[in-house]
């Protein structure tokens, strides 16, 4: 059973600002009933100032994964990879077109010099 305090705790830890108030509601897991998303940040900041996570209760392990999955740098660099260069199909695909013209760039690079050491 989960306790409500680690609960708190938990949503505590991954609430800082106002976005993620609406990430949480837009997405359905929590619903606010407060005048503004940063009141209910502010709420759940203060409500659990000092308190600490059960680390043998299920949300803490889960918090524990969570920490574990974001500690890892290729996580984040895919992150602010897909944030950065798949939130938009034109940006996806200018940076397609820099690979392959550098790509070819490089290639017509090499066959320039090999043929410059074939004929000397």
């Amino acid at each position: 059973m989960i306790d409500a305090t680690d609960y708190m705790i938990f949503t505590d830890n991954i609430i800082d600002s106002e976005k993620d108030v609406a990430l949480l509601r837009s997405k359905g897991v929590l619903k606010n009933s407060l005048s503004s998303d940063k009141e209910a940040a502010k709420l759940f900041n203060a409500l659990c100032r000092g308190a600490t996570l059960n680390p043998i209760s299920k949300v803490g392990h889960v918090q524990w994964m969570l920490d574990a999955h974001f500690s890892k740098p290729w996580n984040k660099w895919r992150a602010i990879f897909v944030h950065s260069y798949l939130s938009n199909p034109w940006v996806f695909i200018s940076l397609m077109t820099a690979v392959v013209v550098l790509a070819l760039t490089v290639l017509q690079t090499v066959y320039t010099v090999a043929d410059f050491y074939k004929e000397g």
